[in-house]
């Protein structure tokens, strides 16, 4: 993992993204993300606290309860791959307005996690562009501070996530706001892709994705 961020300045609505992110990750943990029904999150998630939210950066911290463990008494891999989707998703919220959907998704397990303990989940973003975003996370023992995992993420972006409109409603967010930042996201990332190859790349391989509309629901 390079633990990179995209050095560039603060957006101006920092304060709003950030607290979007924040939200996004405790209504999971509560089960309050969608009106009707709680998701599989608030399962794999109780316990979960947010500590630290900035600029393309998230950090939680999560008990490892008997709730999350193996038979082996440690972090669950599946436990430990949804902590990579979800909090990668919310660092991802503090850049871009769009959650997206998971296109590619890597775990590497390098060490037990043990029951008992705090598992700290560190998720980054690599890159933002039009289509396609890139993040990346560390799991840590908070005991000790052992990589016990590394995960990346992908995520296409054009695709509408029913709670994020409804959290946008609860914090005075607009849908024209939202389009706003995308637009300003959008910008800057194409600007960013004339002096970077990769940029016409991602163009390409988001285009398979549209045109494989079985391929796309599939991971909805």
């Amino acid at each position: 993992m390079s633990g990179l961020l995209n050095t560039h300045a603060a957006p101006k609505n920092l304060d709003s993204r950030t607290e979007l992110a924040r939200r996004f990750v405790e209504s999971l943990v509560e089960g309050t993300a969608m009106d009707d029904r709680s998701t599989f999150d608030h399962t794999a998630l109780q316990g979960l606290r947010v500590v630290e939210v900035a600029d393309g950066r998230i950090v939680c911290e999560m008990p490892v309860s008997e709730r999350v463990q193996n038979r082996y008494g440690t972090l669950h891999g599946g436990a430990a791959a949804t902590l990579v989707d979800t909090i990668s998703t919310a660092a991802l919220l503090t850049r871009s307005p769009a959650s997206g959907v998971s296109v590619h998704l890597a775990v590497t397990y390098l060490a037990p996690m043990p029951g008992g303990e705090e598992v700290v989940v560190d998720a980054r973003i690599i890159r933002v562009g039009r289509q396609l975003a890139s993040l990346e996370v560390q799991l840590r023992r908070k005991a000790t501070g052992q990589l016990v995992a590394t995960g990346t993420h992908t995520k296409f972006l054009q695709v509408v996530d029913p709670a994020m409109a409804k959290m946008r409603a609860e914090m005075g967010l607009s849908n024209a706001q939202a389009d706003s930042q995308r637009t300003a996201a959008q910008e800057a990332a194409s600007m960013k892709g004339l002096r970077h190859r990769p940029e016409r790349k991602e163009k390409v391989e988001s285009s398979g994705l549209v045109a494989s509309g079985v391929q796309l629901q599939s991971m909805l």
